[in-house]
């Protein structure tokens, strides 16, 4: 499974289907990114999984998926599937959803790439 300009949904949905919710990205008024690059810088959405995320979507072909993750307890981030084996930080964006079953809180997006 991979992410937007990264590749696309792999075959096999179909069988075991991923399940989520998309969110909306946001970026500081200012034009100010600081995530060198990453993808949230080149989308306005994205598809959220994981444990406490509602399972009411699949993914559509192309589309930048995500896990939501506690990196510490109590606090939620979203990395994309593709930067699993990389060192991920806080870039300055975040992810919404209005759905009332998701945190009323904005989620911080960790795309930016340590190298």
């Amino acid at each position: 499974m991979s992410i937007g300009n990264c590749g696309s949904v792999g075959k096999g949905r179909e069988t075991n289907p991923l399940m989520g919710l998309y969110m909306d990205i946001y970026r500081p008024a200012s034009g100010a990114e600081f995530n060198l690059g990453g993808w949230s810088s080149r989308s306005t959405r994205c598809f959220v999984y994981g444990e406490k995320v509602p399972k009411i979507f699949t993914p559509d072909e192309g589309d930048i998926i995500c896990k939501m993750t506690e990196n510490v307890p109590g606090h939620l981030a979203l990395s994309a599937d593709t930067d699993n084996d990389l060192w991920t930080m806080f870039g300055g964006n975040f992810a919404y959803s209005s759905d009332s079953r998701m945190p009323n809180t904005p989620i911080k997006i960790m795309d930016r790439i340590y190298r």
